[in-house]
């Protein structure tokens, strides 16, 4: 047996167990809908005040309102069970509520917050295309996240996967000192911030974008299609790979490996650093041109010493080293088994060791 009823006014529907409620046309100045099951739609609802879904009889039935021409003009009150799957679309801006559920599928027409705690099991899926996404409930969790949107920050307490991103604007992820993963492409165009604290950060598809990064974590990979500027780097060890490019400016790493098909390569730490080789964790050995006919620059240049303990192939191009410290311990220390730089003047390759007060070249 299933009831509906679609009217203007208060909607309140109390059907036997295990029915559900398909909503048809529905337009009020308040809705509260109850169910025994699943609750979903096959028209439109326009709701200019508050609205109140309920379906808590612990059989995880579904919440499903996603037609594309919904409008909830007040708040969104849901409530349902845990293992439950909730779908919200809606044409206006949505605050989510305190909401416990197995996925969440949001599409918003406006704006996308939050008024509560969001504990997403699984994956949890947000667009709003040009609109800003902000979720900064500190005890939120989610699963494999997708985003779309203009501004987008969102903070979670605990492991963070980025499933797939398209972000016009900023974007600033904290996980609060738990590791930050991808799993898909990410587009961010503007400044983009992650924050995973004490833990690892790992951002490892080749295909994804960024604007200016800022990172905070313990260690970091970074892969960038594109040309990769990280200006603001807090971290202990650093890797870095991109398609044309890249320049880094740290504070605090002790350890560097980067690698770009073209462009030019500049690393600039405050404190000193050593170029490194990650191969044992499948990551990179060294700073190299992954282009044979590369003709940029590399620049290392760190203020204090500076040790080559990893492969520095410049191929083509031109390569720098400097300890621009003022202490007779800020020195540049080459490897001699580690340096890859051929000096042939027919490759017109220049190799120069600076240091701005002191230059000691040590060869163990």
């Amino acid at each position: 047996m299933k009831s509906k009823n679609c009217l203007q006014g208060i909607i309140k529907e109390i059907l036997p167990m295990h029915d559900r409620i398909d909503l048809g046309t529905v337009s009020s100045a308040a809705l509260t809908v109850e169910a025994d099951g699943a609750i979903t739609q096959s028209n439109a609802a326009t709701i200019s005040g508050d609205s109140s879904f309920t379906n808590t009889d612990g059989d995880n039935a579904a919440i499903s309102l996603n037609n594309a021409s919904n409008s909830f003009g007040g708040s969104i009150a849901l409530a349902t069970d845990p293992g439950s799957a909730v779908t919200l679309t809606d044409t206006t801006a949505i605050e989510l509520p305190a909401l416990t559920v197995a996925t969440l599928t949001v599409t918003s027409g406006g704006t996308v917050t939050d008024s509560g705690t969001l504990a997403i099991a699984g994956a949890t899926a947000i667009s709003a295309g040009g609109q800003d996404i902000t979720l900064d409930d500190t005890a939120s969790t989610f699963g494999d996240l997708s985003l779309v949107g203009a501004n987008v920050a969102v903070t979670e307490n605990g492991e963070l996967n980025l499933a797939a991103a398209t972000i016009t604007g900023t974007a600033t992820f904290n996980s609060t000192n738990n590791a930050i993963t991808d799993s898909g492409t990410l587009t961010i165009a503007g400044a983009s911030t992650f924050n995973s604290g004490t833990a690892n950060l790992d951002l490892n598809e080749a295909a994804s974008s960024f604007g200016d990064l800022t990172i905070t974590s313990a260690e970091a990979y970074v892969s960038d299609s594109g040309a990769l500027t990280a200006s603001n780097v807090q971290a202990d060890k650093v890797q870095l790979k991109a398609g044309s490019g890249i320049s880094a400016t740290s504070t605090g790493v002790t350890e560097f490996a980067a690698e770009s098909d073209s462009g030019d390569i500049s690393i600039t730490n405050t404190g000193g650093y050593a170029i490194s080789d990650f191969a044992s964790t499948s990551g990179i050995t060294g700073v190299r041109f992954t282009d044979s006919d590369a003709t940029g620059t590399i620049t290392l240049i760190a203020n204090s010493p500076l040790t080559i303990n990893a492969p520095v192939d410049a191929g083509k191009g031109a390569l720098q080293l400097t300890a621009a410290g003022s202490e007779s311990t800020d020195d540049v220390t080459l490897m001699r088994l580690y340096l890859v730089v051929q000096l042939q003047l027919m490759q017109a390759i220049q190799l120069q060791l600076i240091q701005v007060e002191l230059l000691q070249l040590r060869f163990p």
